[in-house]
């Protein structure tokens, strides 16, 4: 391919002529800067703007270098960078076209094809190790730009990376494929293997499922001997099953190739068809042995048959019994006989166990065993339901008997206990205390012969439900027994319904005396022979009648209870209502009049107190006045005039006190409550006759 120059080489170039160009200016610089110092000389009368000038030229000039030297660096390093890119570009072109090589996905679908890949791929590998030199030398030359510290360092990492990764890719991708081809030889090695056991097998399937087990005993054993040998030939096959086996799962476990459906299919068909030819080879080797045994099984069922049939005839008695004692002779016979019975129980059901197993097995001759065991069930069947039968007649007739005799002894108890109710409720609490525990004691002896009666009514609900010809005497015995308990029920709830009202009945008088007694002690501290003589002595006889009238209100709760379970006791037809209406009626009236005789006795020490205290300020007043009689009466006015100013003051002060004085003096005149009590008197008389003399009008 032929090479075109780059932009980086023509630029390369341009610099080149610019840089002898500049080279060349070198001389013009000097001649002008000498003919700046021919000036100096000449003492020109512009010689400072000449020399700026001069100056100026040669710093422009000398700038010239450094922008020079930088670009002729740069396009050194241009020319180097677009080197390596197409060094790049032609090792990412050799291996863009290796790349479909190793990426193919043709792994071969024989064992031949399967080969022939196997030996181009290896030839493709050795091409890729051959160039691998290559592709290192690349990678030198940008590891040699990248450390010089070249302009272009991301780019040249990035183009190195780019064809790194590639050639990675391509080596990867050849590895895969080699253990993809090296996985496909595997799996068609496989697969030959699997082929040779099928057709094996193949070979053993009609042997094993023949269908003809002999017609005696002789021919069905001669047969089990041939294939006994056959099933040991499976049985030493398995062993090569076992190898295809871990074969599959090592493949399964390590091949990359999408083959692994396929390997798990053929090993589960190869598998089913081992297991599908040993179990014909076992279902054979049953049935000839399940054969063998149908023989044996006919022998057995006429042996046990007779048996039955003898027994048949004991179970068909139906003779009872006269009385008690003739049916428990009866019965212990009977019981020895269903002992020895189901001691040779274990015969008949051996038949069932062995026809059972025969038949879960798919036995040629099912039908046939299955009748024979059917007809020997039934008959066992009739004799124990004929067994059964028997055995319920006779317990039957026993267990009637023995209703009748404890049905009798329960009636006679029950009207015994019924005798020792009395009618006595006590005189007073302790006694009907004393009753009320006789009676938890009678009731929790009730309550023992109550689990009697219950048992003997569901005795007789069972005999009647089980013996029907029988229900109508045992009712009749039950009925009786339940009849003697319901009143003797009735006649213990009523006396136990008297007794709690008769604790009642004692409780409510127990309180009617307490409050009764409290009643008459409060009266006698309410009476009073005469009133207090001062003030002291009244406040203190009013603050005693306070708390008596505390003590009354605190004790409201109690009548209201007494009140309140007089009321109810009679709302619910207590037997001695009345009386409890009398002490409740009683009760209330003595109450009222505690109350009557509180409020009488309070107006009369609120009047005493009020009169003292009215007493007591008028004497206060009094002697005030006295007191100051002296003062008034003076008829000294002074004879001089600090005496006049003094006496002047002092009467100021007098007139002061003076009027101090007069609040107190008002209160003598205030309407005493003796006084207002006769005045609302007066004026309810007044009222009175004005409505007498309207009404009369």
């Amino acid at each position: 391919m032929e090479k075109t120059s780059s932009p980086s080489t023509t630029s390369s170039k341009k610099h080149t002529l610019l840089e002898n160009d500049i080279q060349v200016h070198q001389d013009r610089v000097d001649e002008v800067m000498a003919k700046v110092r021919r000036y100096k000389e000449a003492n020109h009368f512009q010689i400072d703007q000449i020399e700026d000038k001069g100056r100026s030229l040669v710093a422009k000039y000398c700038q010239l270098e450094d922008p020079m030297t930088r670009r002729h660096t740069l396009l050194e390093d241009s020319l180097k960078l677009h080197g390596f890119l197409h060094e790049v570009a032609d090792e990412l072109g050799w291996v863009k076209e290796k790349e479909p090589l190793v990426s193919s996905r043709d792994i071969g679908s024989n064992l031949t094809t399967v080969q022939n890949l196997l030996k181009k791929h290896e030839v493709l590998e050795a091409e890729l190790a051959s160039h691998e030199a290559r592709i290192d030398g690349v990678t030198s030359i940008a590891q040699e730009l990248v450390s010089s510290g070249h302009f272009a360092l991301a780019r040249i990492s990035e183009s190195n990376q780019e064809l790194l990764f590639a050639w990675t890719k391509v080596n990867e991708l050849a590895s895969q494929r080699s253990q993809m081809l090296h996985d496909s030889l595997a799996v068609q090695q496989y697969y030959l293997k699997v082929a040779e056991a099928r057709s094996w097998m193949n070979d053993k399937k009609p042997m094993v499922s023949l269908e003809e087990y002999g017609k005696d005993e002789d021919t069905t054993q001669s047969l089990i001997k041939k294939h006994e040998a056959v099933a040991l030939d499976i049985e030493t096959f398995r062993t090569k099953i076992q190898e295809l086996v871990s074969e599959s799962q090592r493949l399964l476990s390590s091949i990359t190739i999408d083959e692994r459906s396929a390997i798990a299919e053929k090993q589960a068909s190869v598998e089913a068809s081992f297991h599908e030819l040993e179990e014909l080879a076992a279902n054979r080797y049953h049935h000839l042995v399940e054969f063998k045994q149908f023989h044996q099984f006919e022998r057995e069922c006429d042996e046990v048959e007779v048996w039955i049939m003898e027994r048949l005839s004991v179970a068909n008695n139906e003779e009872l019994g006269k009385d008690l004692e003739h049916v428990e002779i009866l019965l212990k016979r009977f019981t020895d006989f269903m002992h020895d019975l189901m001691a040779s129980e274990d015969r008949v059901l051996n038949i069932s166990r062995l026809a059972e197993s025969m038949v879960k097995a798919n036995h040629t001759e099912a039908s046939m065993i299955v009748e024979h065991e059917g007809a020997i069930r039934e008959l066992w069947e009739e004799l124990k339901e004929m067994t059964d039968a028997r055995s319920m007649a006779l317990a039957g007739a026993k267990e009637i008997h023995i209703f009748n005799k404890e049905a009798a002894d329960t009636r006679s108890l029950i009207q015994e206990k019924d005798s020792t109710l009395s009618d006595d409720f006590g005189k007073d609490l302790a006694s009907v205390q004393a009753l009320q525990r006789k009676h938890e004691g009678y009731e929790c002896y009730l309550a023992a012969l109550e689990k009697k009666v219950r048992t003997l009514s569901q005795e007789a609900n069972r005999l009647c439900s089980t013996y029907p010809h029988s229900a109508d005497p045992t009712c009749e015995r039950e009925e009786e027994v339940q009849q003697a308990w319901q009143s003797l029920l009735k006649r213990s709830t009523y006396r136990k319904g008297k007794l709690v009202q008769a604790e009642q009945l004692q409780h409510y008088l127990n309180s009617y005396r307490d409050l009764s007694s409290w009643i008459i002690s409060m009266m006698a501290m309410m009476q009073y022979d005469e009133l207090p003589q001062d003030v002291a002595g009244a406040e203190a006889m009013l603050a005693n009648h306070t708390e008596q009238k505390s003590e009354i209100d605190a004790r409201e709760d109690n009548f209201a209870t007494f009140k309140a379970l007089g009321e109810k006791l009679t709302a619910n037809g207590h037997y001695a209502s009345q009386e409890i209406m009398e002490k409740m009626k009683h009760i209330e009236e003595g109450y009222e009049q505690l109350l009557d005789t509180w409020e009488r006795r309070q107006d009369d020490y609120q009047k005493a107190l009020n009169y003292l205290i009215f007493m007591r300020d008028a004497e206060q007043a009094e002697m005030w006045i006295v007191s100051q009689e002296a003062f008034i009466g003076n008829e000294d006015v002074g004879d001089s005039l600090d005496a006049v100013e003094d006496l002047l003051k002092k009467q100021e002060d007098f007139e002061k006190t003076l009027a101090a004085q007069e609040e107190k003096f008002a209160l003598l005149h205030r309407e005493t409550l003796v006084e207002k009590m006769e005045r609302m008197e007066k004026e309810r008389l007044e009222r009175e006759e004005e409505e007498r003399k309207e009404e009369r009008k």
